[in-house]
């Protein structure tokens, strides 16, 4: 009973401290709705004097203790509304409509409020979400509907438009579901037709909307302009589309001082969206404006990562104003994601140039030009410029000369410095195309020309070069390099007569030319133009210089060569070396004397030239001299070379009469090995192809023989090297271990080379007939 007794009393004080509670807390209601209610009233009549911020103040200090309520929200939402902050207003409006559903105005404003501060995500999620969604007009309609566009979702299209009683609102949304830069008639005509239809203001200034972004999109500003300045505005949904063509309008016309102003306007309205308002205050930079920097920053409080962030970049605008770079360059860094978006990256650009740090720009200028549509058409000219000079201050740095070029494609500069490196790598098309490129936008360059020309010669379109010297000759009858490169193209085209023409012509013009001298009078002379040849030595004479005189005397030394006047020749090389003794002709000399059979001499001078010049070529020459000699001359050529190969072991010709020595005097394993070294050294040299091919072919090893020979035929086909291609080919076909098929195979090609061989053909149709089979026993 005793225990009983104490639970009794146990049972009675807790609910005693229960029904204590339960009083405190009703106290505590009564005493809250007091104040709410008294609060509520002293809002009321703040406003009855005018005094909106007080009531504003008032309400929000309501909400903070009773989230409950609604009368406060919605006055907050008005208010907040009136001050033209609809990123507030769509808050307020969505607590008063979650208070009490069944308030379809509150939703309607809700949603509204939504579509003017930009909030495009969550209006969009909104609306997806509703259960009903009767209470929208078809003005929100089409504005959710331009929201989908924006964010490329139009499969969403066709949800929104079957809500769309109107059919004014169904053509316009029928309209932007089009929009594309090759509909642009078509969905303008749309529009204009749905404007035709229009019956209120609204429908009229939505009309216009559309028409105006249209005519924008498609570079018709002037026209975008007229049309925009028909629309009236009545409402905000409207006006925030209004401000932000006419920015777009006033960039395109190159007023940025408007165009900064308009998105300052729309991003009061379209609080949610940081775009309008970053984009005002980097316009207000480029026209040094820090007054409107000033006030977007009073637009928003740095009160969590990406506002500080963005106070940082606002701040560096401004130290860019102030022309304190490094200030500039350090909130950048402090900026986040706004240092690293396209105009961020152009401030970052524009300081490190005006520090001159070249390096820097080439990492920037890299990144920049991954979307160049980004950049701000206002700042193309600069980043071009910085570019430019950058590039100028170091003109190897192909990072930079690739992003300039595609930021400008037709840049003048970055196509010269292209031209020249394209014209060192043998990139011939690359050159041609930044050669032209240059000779339309700057007119004629000496240059340029020589390049085009040259590279248009080495790509073979030899008739394209006519056309470029002839086209330049009408315009500059007495252009030298327009003479030379005609008289070369037409040696490739076999213009002989042509040709001698121009070659003459050149000379005429600037006999002082040494190179052209020399180039024509050895084609004259090589086809015994001998007239023409003594014409040019002639001019070339006329100049009293070392040079020509010079010229003139090893010009007539190839015309005695030509026409086998070797003691001519001679007499007219050892008057060159007198003139220039430090070059020398002695090589010339010596092979002069080889071919008129004073071998001694020949032999005598060239190791005499080898003593004081170590050349390759030299004693490639005096082995070859030697070789042909007795036992000692060969053993000394062979020495010559061994010692040349061991100087020089990446000299293919080296190897090859290394191997041709070792051949002769009978060494074929070391000659083959030579050979080999060669091939492996030069495999486009079809000289090394060959001797490697006629080392096998003499041996008999007719296989390999026709592999070698038949790469060197391919690269430089000779009638010596055909015909001993064609040797190793029968010794295939005659050997007792060469199968029927591998018989027919390689005298099939035989007969490729010597069409018409009855020989060979017999011995085709011989393999091709069958065998008689064998008498049986």
């Amino acid at each position: 009973m005793k225990n009983y007794a104490r639970f009794q009393k146990i049972i009675i004080f807790g609910l005693s401290l229960f029904l204590l509670s339960v009083i405190a807390l009703l106290g505590y209601f009564s005493f809250a709705y007091d104040e709410t209610s008294d609060k509520l009233v002293q809002a009321k009549q703040e406003l009855e004097l005018g005094n909106k911020n007080k009531a504003y103040d008032i309400y929000f200090s309501i909400i903070a203790n009773d989230t409950s309520c609604e009368e406060a929200y919605r006055a907050l939402a008005n208010l907040a509304q009136e001050r033209q902050n609809y990123k507030d207003a769509a808050y307020f409006w969505m607590m008063v409509s979650n208070l009490n559903p069944p308030d379809t105005q509150a939703k309607l404003n809700y949603f509204r409020a939504m579509i003017i501060s930009g909030t495009n995500e969550t209006l969009e999620l909104r609306f997806e979400t509703l259960a009903d969604k009767s209470f929208l007009g078809d003005e929100e309609l089409f504005a959710i509907a331009k929201s989908y566009i924006r964010s490329n979702k139009r499969n969403q299209l066709s949800v929104v438009e079957k809500l769309i009683k109107n059919p004014f609102y169904k053509e316009l949304v029928r309209g932007v579901s089009i929009l594309s830069p090759n509909r642009y008639s078509a969905t303008e005509a749309i529009f204009k037709k749905a404007l035709s239809s229009a019956k209120t203001d609204t429908e009229k200034d939505n009309a216009l909307i559309c028409i105006s972004m249209v005519r924008l999109f498609d570079n018709d500003s002037t026209t975008a302009q007229k049309l925009v300045s028909q629309i009236k505005a009545q409402n905000k949904i409207i006006l925030a589309d209004k401000l932000l063509i006419e920015a777009s309008i006033a960039i395109e016309l190159e007023d940025r001082h408007t165009a900064s102003k308009k998105y300052f306007e729309l991003a009061k309205l379209r609080r949610y969206q940081i775009a309008p308002l970053v984009r005002s205050a980097e316009l207000a930079c480029s026209i040094n404006d820090k007054q409107t920097i000033a006030e977007v920053k009073k637009l928003f409080e740095a009160n969590d990562k990406i506002s500080l962030e963005l106070l940082y970049y606002m701040e560096a605008l401004e130290f860019f104003i102030d022309n304190d770079y490094k200030k500039a360059r350090e909130r950048l860094s402090m900026a986040g994601v706004f240092g690293q978006i396209v105009y961020g990256k152009i401030l970052e650009l524009k300081c490190a140039y005006e520090l001159r740090n070249w390096e820097t720009i080439s990492i920037i200028a890299q990144n920049l030009v991954k979307n160049p549509e980004q950049i701000p058409s206002w700042e193309i000219l600069n980043v071009i410029k910085i570019f430019s000079e950058a590039l100028n201050q170091n003109r190897d740095d192909v990072i930079l000369l690739n992003s300039l070029l595609k930021l400008s494609p037709e840049n003048p500069f970055a196509n010269l410095l292209l031209m020249h490196k394209s014209f060192a790598k043998k990139d011939y098309y690359q050159t041609l195309k930044s050669a032209r490129l240059l000779l339309q936008k700057l007119g004629y360059s000496e240059a340029t020309f020589a390049i085009t020309c040259a590279s248009t010669m080495q790509i073979g379109n030899f008739a394209d070069v006519l056309k470029l010297t002839s086209n330049r000759l009408k315009v500059a009858p007495n252009d030298v390099l327009a003479h030379i490169f005609s008289a070369r193209a037409n040696v490739k085209l076999n213009n002989i007569k042509e040709a001698e023409k121009f070659y003459i012509s050149a000379v005429k013009l600037k006999p002082e030319n040494i190179s052209n001298a020399c180039e024509a009078g050895n084609f004259l002379v090589s086809n015994k133009l001998f007239d023409s040849f003594f014409a040019i030595i002639s001019d070339i004479e006329r100049i009293k210089n070392k040079d020509n005189q010079l010229l003139a005397l090893l010009l007539k030394s190839e015309y005695a060569k030509v026409n086998n006047d070797a003691k001519e020749q001679i007499k007219l090389l050892k008057k060159a070396t007198n003139i220039s003794p430090e070059t020398g002709f002695y090589f010339e000399i010596a092979s002069a004397y080889h071919k008129l059979g004073e071998k001694q001499t020949s032999v005598a001078l060239l190791k005499n030239l080898a003593k004081n010049k170590n050349s390759v070529d030299i004693n490639l020459v005096l082995a070859s001299y030697l070789s042909k000699g007795d036992k000692s001359q060969v053993n000394e050529a062979l020495k010559i070379l061994q010692n040349t190969v061991s100087e020089n072991p990446s000299n293919a010709m080296a190897f090859v009469a290394l191997s041709k020595v070792c051949q002769q005097i009978g060494e074929t394993a070391e000659a083959m090995n030579y050979a080999r070294k060669a091939t492996n050294l030069a495999p486009e040299n079809f000289v090394a192809d060959l001797n490697m091919g006629e080392i096998y072919l003499e041996n008999e090893l007719f296989e390999n023989a026709s592999v070698f020979l038949e790469r060197g035929y391919q690269k430089h086909p000779s009638e010596s090297i055909k015909n001993n291609l064609v040797k190793a080919l029968i010794g295939i076909s005659k050997q007792a271990n060469t199968t029927k098929e591998r018989k027919l195979f390689v005298l099939r090609k035989v007969l490729k080379f010597v069409p018409e061989n009855k020989e060979i053909e017999d011995q085709i149709k011989a393999l091709q007939t069958p065998s008689k089979p064998q008498n049986a026993n």
